[in-house]
């Protein structure tokens, strides 16, 4: 059993020039059903947190039959089979003793779902082949049959051949983008794939190219198993204090996580498998590893590193810390060169996602008052209301799919509101709005009448700006109305005589610097009969 285990030595170099077998346990429903049992909608990073933490009982019973499990994501487990396959009497035997103690992990709790909640968490499936991309495709198999599936040796290729390329983006990290052109290109299975010669996948798609081609000839470049294990990256943080929470241990650990990513990058590469070992005051300890193929960030480190503690001491249990951490080690399993990455011929490369999301983490450890936010898609009718703000530290700044969806209307809010701002959405918008003065030729007020109509045209607007951060953009003064569009009535909640809300928009194009033509588009908005400035296009 203790061979199962690769160690950071000399051995390590040895074992990995044997053929090396992957066991994958796949929850396909974890994250929808474990992750967002209680929470509210939309919490997708919430549901994530809850996911991993409540997946971390399934590892431990997982851990009884191997030391090492490299969780991949919350609901997926990898495992190296040598030991364990040579200790249950085969492959197929450690499949089936796999399968079965991933049935018994449910808890009282759990039981006590719906039926249907019930059904889909009990779908799992466990594979085992020759690499980690057919392992996975091959628990996702066994989910759907009910039962074990175990590639022979040397299989790989053959059992993958009828399998959708979209395997490839699922069960190995294949950008979407690159999966989305294979499809468009005809190569819809990884069989059709198979067929094109490595040089022409270089060509188009530089070294993910190669890794797409080594994939579908089952050829899996990257082993549970070590071949140079990159020591010299390696930190321990450790206190003479235990520290009781989450939130310390994360707190005092955070310099380490941004200094192992910094020694990494200055030496050109980057870490895809990062082993984390947490120690307690009584010498309880827990040990897992981590995956991401893209490369781990501060960021990432510090939320794998949540995700574990947070699953180790969630629940009363044999194994959870009976006192504070006092240790945490971090130790590289698997580095690649960082500059590898080959341009988009649709534009962008991810290598300025990674560079601007280690500068937002060395930012953010300058000075605890730095703040750095990304948008999400909230919905409603005004600019202010729309997106929300979300810290920068929660979530994969490089994820560039993530981050289309989180700004794409529908992503957990509604696409269409009535009465909502027409595109293109201005590009300023105010926090608070503030008062102006609209005047027609006659230098009186105009206001918006009861059939919604403008009581006179608009000849000026008075603009008073209270905010100096403002200032830069738009003076205060009188300004010349060129032309002007509206007004746009919005009644909203009107059967709430606490909330509701009746106003009138107005767009109205101003000369803020006549000699220069510098002309902008101000959002004015009509309450009460008074006139607020709510946001400005440029």
């Amino acid at each position: 059993m203790n061979e199962a285990q690769p160690r950071l030595s000399s051995a390590a170099v040895s074992i990995a020039t044997q053929p090396v077998r992957t066991a994958a346990v796949v929850f396909p429903h974890w994250v929808s059903v474990v992750g967002t049992a209680g929470q509210p909608a939309g919490a997708a990073i919430r549901a994530e947190e809850a996911a991993q933490r409540e997946f971390e009982y399934v590892v431990r019973r997982i851990t009884d039959m191997a030391p090492l499990v490299h969780v991949h994501a919350p609901g997926v487990a990898l495992l190296s089979s040598r030991g364990p396959s040579r200790y249950f009497g085969g492959d197929d035997a450690m499949a089936r003793h796999l399968h079965d103690i991933s049935c018994h992990h449910m808890s009282r709790d759990h039981m006590s779902r719906n039926d249907l909640a019930k059904t889909q968490l009990l779908q799992h499936g466990v594979g085992v082949a020759d690499g980690r991309c057919a392992a996975l495709v091959a628990a996702h198999v066994a989910a759907h049959r009910g039962e074990p599936v175990v590639v022979p040796v040397g299989g790989s290729q053959r059992f993958l051949a009828p399998a959708p390329v979209s395997v490839l983006e699922t069960c190995a990290d294949i950008s979407a983008d690159t999966v989305h052109l294979l499809v468009r290109l005809g190569m819809k299975t990884c069989g059709a794939v198979a067929d094109i010669e490595e040089r022409l996948l270089i060509d188009r798609f530089g070294d993910e190219g190669r890794r797409i081609f080594h994939l579908v000839h089952g050829v899996d470049v990257e082993h549970l198993v070590p071949q140079v294990p990159p020591s010299d990256f390696s930190r321990r943080w450790a206190s003479d204090e235990p520290l009781p929470t989450v939130s310390m241990v994360l707190g005092h650990v955070q310099r380490d996580c941004v200094g192992i990513v910094g020694a990494m990058a200055d030496r050109g590469v980057q870490c895809t498998r990062m082993h984390i070992a947490i120690e307690s005051d009584h010498g309880e300890d827990n040990q897992r590893v981590w995956h991401q193929p893209r490369g781990f960030t501060a960021t990432g480190l510090l939320d794998r590193l949540r995700w574990q503690l947070s699953g180790w001491g969630a629940q009363a249990h044999a194994a959870t810390p009976t006192a504070g951490i006092v240790s945490v080690r971090f130790e590289p399993l698997e580095v690649c060169v960082a500059a590898c990455t080959q341009e988009e011929l649709w534009g962008g490369s991810r290598e300025r996602d990674e560079r601007a999301s280690r500068a937002v983490t060395m930012a953010l450890s300058v000075h605890p008052q730095v703040v750095a936010t990304v948008i999400e898609w909230a919905g409603g009718r005004s600019g202010a209301t729309q997106f929300d703000d979300i810290d920068a530290r929660v979530i994969d700044l490089t994820d560039s799919t993530a981050a289309r969806q989180r700004v794409n209307e529908g992503q957990g809010a509604a696409r269409q509101w009535s009465g909502a701002l027409p595109r293109p959405l201005p590009t300023t918008v105010f926090t608070s709005a503030f008062k102006v003065q609209l005047l027609d030729q006659e230098q009186r007020s105009v206001f918006v009448t009861g059939r919604h109509e403008l009581s006179a045209s608009p000849v000026f607007v008075v603009v008073n700006t209270p905010h100096h951060a403002m200032a830069q953009t738009l003076k205060s003064g009188t300004f010349t109305i060129t032309s002007w569009a509206g007004p746009w009535p919005v009644e909203e909640r009107w059967w709430d005589p606490v909330r509701r809300r009746r106003l009138a928009r107005l767009q109205v194009v101003v000369d803020t610097e006549p000699g220069a033509r510098n002309e902008v588009v101000l959002l004015l908005c009509a309450e009460k009969r008074e006139w607020s400035l709510t946001a400005m296009y440029e």
